[in-house]
């Protein structure tokens, strides 16, 4: 096998992954800030804000076809699939998830200690636990992935 196309297409895994966590972010982060501004009664800042998160959806939307397309191709060659699907990825893939998963949990007990302070809605909440343990997750699997 071909290590120059193996290194091809591992880019090219990385930028559907980078694209994915920026879609990723506009859509949460679109949605998070209509949910803080949303008492102010203001309708062009909430349409900008949701005109933000569709943006990010739709990115998200192409990446994840993008990456089906990819991860299909991928499986019709088994030499490639074995040098990108080794233990190795599925380590990284492992530390990401993991990584999240004490990110969300971390923010939940942050959440859960500080509402005394401030009141904030459980839908709210649980957006911003869920943005911080994707964003998290994605993040780390950028960094491992570019190891």
């Amino acid at each position: 096998m071909d290590p120059q196309l193996i290194e091809k297409e591992d880019a090219l895994r990385y930028k559907l992954l980078l694209l994915r966590t920026i879609g990723f972010f506009f859509f949460i982060g679109g949605m998070l800030a209509i949910f803080a501004t949303f008492s102010l009664r203001s309708i062009p800042l909430v349409c900008a804000l949701g005109s933000v998160a569709l943006v990010g959806c739709a990115l998200m939307v192409y990446a994840a076809m993008r990456l089906a397309r990819w991860l299909k191709r991928i499986r019709k060659q088994p030499e490639l699939k074995n040098a990108l699907y080794n233990e190795m990825y599925m380590h990284y893939e492992y530390l990401a998830a993991s990584h999240g998963f004490y990110a969300m949990i971390g923010l939940a007990w942050f959440l859960g200690s500080s509402t005394t302070m401030f009141t904030l809605s459980t839908q709210a909440a649980c957006y911003f636990v869920l943005f911080g343990g994707v964003m998290v997750a994605s993040i780390c699997q950028l960094i491992f992935h570019r190891r």
